[in-house]
């Protein structure tokens, strides 16, 4: 109980919505190239906090092993007081390392996957965002079904959160701000589209704010075949 009321019973809660469209391509075996944009509404989804679009460019090593780089723009509140918006730049790279149980087991049940990725976010007049968050998910393989349920949880640790002066020297902290906590299920529909549904936890954990996320995403894969020449 004690646990409980610490992890729930402090801080702020807040009920926030996201909706994103994601289009996603190969250009060869290994390499694929995708764009999403998403919307993300908080003030118990009467606010819209961020709307961004993401090019995303990944590279598949092996089965079990890809890489990615994106960047997003996004428009978020310039201030609490104001309704005008500016533009945020983000980077990342992930390191995936993709169905570790397959290592080891013959067409495991669950897909476990982890990632690790390093992020990078400018905004005007506000000291640069870097952090690196590390994720861990697992996926359940129904035998013939169009349905994937999956969980996960992430930790965000964010480098040079805290910045102390002295007299001689300047020292940065780094700290753990923020876990996350998601389960969902992915539908696959006919013609390379798919539906995700998804419930997300997460807590800040420097201000305590407990934010409960409802989500949906639409992906379409677009395939370009190969015409065989005529003779």
């Amino acid at each position: 109980m004690a646990l409980l009321s610490t992890t729930f019973g402090f801080g702020q809660s807040d009920l926030n919505t996201w909706a994103g469209l994601a289009i996603k391509t190969s250009l060869t075996k290994k390499i694929a190239l995708s764009l999403e944009g998403q919307t993300r509404f908080d003030q118990h989804s009467t606010h819209l906090k961020t709307a961004f679009i993401s090019p995303e460019l990944s590279y598949e090593f092996k089965n079990h092993f890809k890489v990615d780089g994106a960047y997003r723009l996004s428009s978020v509140p310039f201030d609490n007081s104001t309704s005008n918006r500016i533009y945020t730049h983000r980077y990342n790279v992930d390191a995936s390392f993709r169905n570790i149980l397959g290592l080891f087991i013959k067409k495991p049940v669950v897909n476990m996957s982890l990632r690790l990725r390093g992020t990078h976010e400018r905004e005007s007049n506000k000291r640069n965002d870097n952090y690196v968050r590390a994720r861990i998910k697992a996926v359940y393989n129904i035998k013939k079904s169009n349905y994937k349920p999956h969980v996960s949880a992430e930790l965000f640790y964010h480098l040079r959160d805290q910045i102390e002066y002295t007299f001689t020297t300047v020292k940065t902290h780094h700290v753990i701000t923020k876990f996350r906590v998601r389960f969902g299920v992915d539908y696959s529909l006919k013609k390379r589209q798919k539906i995700s549904l998804f419930g997300i936890y997460q807590k800040q954990l420097i201000t305590l704010k407990n934010e409960f996320i409802l989500g949906a995403r639409y992906a379409y894969k677009i395939s370009f075949k190969k015409k065989n020449p005529r003779h």
